[in-house]
């Protein structure tokens, strides 16, 4: 059962979403795939993974994982991270295909029949470009945008009728990141009062709309030093927030615990980490409530169950 071929496809559609197929010499095909700078990822995966793993046991994914561990981009979600992450889901879809197995009972089973789930308020042409982490890849003005499920313009612009339309369809969470703007203009300095209000109105008028019925997290993408960090997480604080996610720099594990000992609600982070090592160092604050995992980001299926149960010692 070993790997003869790695095969990458690219969309000018989707120009970040990059897909690994993992062919085994007796013809199954796994599919794996990951997302950003998708060129450079395709080209890590043929001119440095393809000649590690090409001949290795498809089934071994612990050997191929420990085989693939970069010399450097080894924390944070890098290129190398992104590669390996395709190419372990691939292998994980392989074992899946072969046993006829759910990838659930290939990890153990589950342990619950159901599971919340939170709705990420973005729209159909959402990080489409190249100018990635900012506004203007937001995707809002773009042609072609259906206005039917473009969320982010909508939470922006409509954020009572969002969270009444996803309440309809039986959500009652979302997240929403209305403070990306203000942050960009000072490189995360600075927010003034007005930028601040302007900010907070979505989750102000959410609130005021449903109360509890509707759970909001706010999402700060990393942008932010601590002490406007501070400034905003308090304002949420009285807002009531199910979580408030990367809140500071994400280079600054000091700076969560500081911002931990003032501000009540659940402080989450980790998308764009890297695997159990990296976290481990944000984990040891103390100041983590939920680790957000993406398991094409992190190291694939591999690495995140090593990530679940790092952070279940917490």
């Amino acid at each position: 059962m070993t790997i003869t071929a790695l095969t990458t496809y690219r969309s000018l559609e989707f120009p970040n979403l990059l897909w690994l197929e993992a062919e085994t010499a007796d013809g199954v095909v796994g599919l794996g795939e990951t997302f950003y700078a998708a060129e450079a990822v395709e080209a890590y995966i043929h001119a440095n993974l393809a000649p590690i793993v090409l001949g290795m046991s498809a089934v071994d994914i612990e050997a191929v994982h420990y085989r693939t561990r970069p010399y450097i981009g080894f924390v944070a979600a890098s290129t190398e991270l992104r590669a390996r992450s395709a190419l372990d889901i691939a292998l994980w879809d392989v074992l899946g295909k072969l046993t006829g197995q759910p990838i659930s009972v290939l990890l153990g089973g589950r342990i619950r029949s159901q599971i919340p789930v939170y709705n990420t308020c973005a729209g159909n042409q959402y990080v489409r470009g190249t100018k990635l982490g900012t506004t203007q890849n937001f995707g809002i003005a773009s042609s072609g945008t259906d206005q039917n499920h473009e969320d982010l313009d909508r939470f922006l612009n409509d954020p009572v009728g969002l969270a009444g339309s996803l309440l309809d369809m039986g959500i009652d969470s979302m997240k929403i990141w209305p403070f990306d703007f203000a942050a960009e203009s000072t490189q995360g300095q600075f927010i003034s009062p007005a930028e601040l209000d302007k900010a907070l109105a979505p989750f102000k008028a959410i609130k005021k709309e449903y109360g509890d019925r509707m759970q909001i997290s706010a999402e700060l993408h990393g942008m932010w030093n601590l002490s406007e960090s501070l400034i905003i997480c308090q304002a949420l604080d009285e807002i009531g927030m199910r979580w408030i996610e990367d809140p500071v720099f994400l280079t600054n594990p000091t700076g969560i615990q500081e911002l931990k000992r003032t501000v009540r609600s659940r402080i989450a982070m980790g998308e764009t980490r890297g695997g159990a090592d990296d976290f481990k160092i944000f984990l040891d604050t103390g100041a983590l409530s939920l680790l957000i995992l993406d398991i094409g980001w992190c190291g694939g299926l591999t690495e995140a169950r090593r990530c679940a149960a790092l952070a279940g010692a917490y």
